[in-house]
């Protein structure tokens, strides 16, 4: 409850704070540089042209798919890639790497390539040249791998004697011969382009909108803390019930600050004497079974008000007919209730102590 006391005591500090970092942030995102996203798939997929083709494998498969998978998205990654895509574009390298990033679901063989780029028409470009060139990448990797192989079989070929080219083993290898041959010029690379990038028609970023709620929000927590700090910081007395739980004693009554009540000549002219009215009612039945008939006011230093507290409070006794009320002002250094009603400086509290005037004269 104290805090929400505090908050709700500097709520103009709290708003102040907010919309300031609200405003910063909104003006600082506007005016970053622009940066546009594009996207575009390909499928890693098995296309088994060997056993399409011939009947058999001619290339083992992996064993392990998920193994695979991750040997894919590192291919994927290769500065390799990155490279043949800068020499296609005819921009730095370095950029390439900066702006693409490669993104996969682990239940799906779908690779997304997504490029980010102040200028939407080269985020597209970088989009779909990196999937071209890793096709055309795992292609020509694919086909160097059977050439190896054909190359290897040819010199078996070539070791054969002519008498021996009419055997069942001349006629088997040049026939695995043509397979490598036709399997390489055929190969995909395993990858298919499933999604072309488009320019994209607005900034991916910044948001300005989204930057000032969240300036907005570290504004809020930022301000929070500092009322907090103040508040720890701030040792006045802010609360009637601030009073009770660092005295201990209960509270009678609480009066409004009004200059209304220093000067008012009579009875009931301004409705802040209700206040003081309020304060006699709480004293006379504070304890119903003590019959108050002397009440001190006094102060911690000058200027709070002892003299308006208890002329008022007298007014109020008064008021009520049933009593007779009597204000002692014992403020020997400035006294003040003679100005306040309005009347002539006559002898007062220490002219009676030093017996120098009687009290009926």
């Amino acid at each position: 409850m104290t805090l929400l006391r505090a908050l709700r005591r500097r709520w103009w500090l709290i708003a102040l704070i907010a919309a300031v970092s609200a405003i910063g942030a909104y003006e600082f995102s506007s005016r970053k540089p622009k940066e546009y996203r594009a996207t575009s798939s390909l499928l890693f997929v098995d296309s088994q042209l060997d056993q399409a083709l011939f009947g058999k494998q001619v290339i083992a498969p992996s064993s392990d798919p998920s193994r695979e998978a991750a040997t894919n998205l590192a291919l994927l990654g290769l500065s390799t890639v990155a490279l043949r895509v800068a020499n296609q574009l005819h921009i730095p390298r370095g950029r390439v790497v900066t702006d693409v990033a490669v993104g996969s679901d682990a239940t799906s063989d779908v690779v997304s390539v997504t490029a980010t780029d102040v200028s939407p028409g080269i985020a597209a470009k970088i989009a779909n040249a990196y999937v071209q060139q890793y096709i055309s990448f795992r292609q020509q990797t694919d086909r160097n791998q059977l050439t190896d192989a054909t190359a290897l079989v040819q010199s078996q070929l070539a070791a054969i004697p002519a008498s021996r080219q009419n055997t069942s083993t001349y006629q088997n290898l040049l026939n695995e011969s043509r397979q490598l041959q036709l399997l390489a010029s055929l190969q995909t690379g395993n990858a298919e382009s499933v999604l072309t990038a488009l320019p994209p028609k607005s900034p991916f970023s910044p948001v300005p909108s989204h930057d000032a709620l969240i300036g907005l929000i570290l504004g809020l927590l930022v301000a929070g803390a500092l009322v907090i700090v103040l508040e720890r910081a701030d040792r006045r007395i802010k609360t009637p019930t601030e009073v009770e739980d660092l005295y201990g004693v209960p509270l009678i009554g609480t009066v409004p600050e009004s200059r209304a009540l220093r000067f008012a000549q009579t009875d009931g002219a301004h409705h802040e004497q209700e206040a003081f009215r309020m304060m006699y009612a709480q004293l006379r039945y504070f304890d119903v079974d003590r019959d108050i008939r002397r009440v001190m006011i006094t102060s911690a230093d000058l200027g709070e008000g002892k003299s308006t507290v208890a002329l008022n409070l007298a007014r109020a006794a008064a008021w009520t007919g049933d009593k007779r009320a009597l204000v002692i002002e014992a403020d020997l250094r400035r006294p003040s209730l003679t100005e306040m009603i309005g009347v002539e400086s006559v002898a007062g509290l220490a002219e009676l102590l030093s017996h120098s005037q009687d009290l009926v004269s």
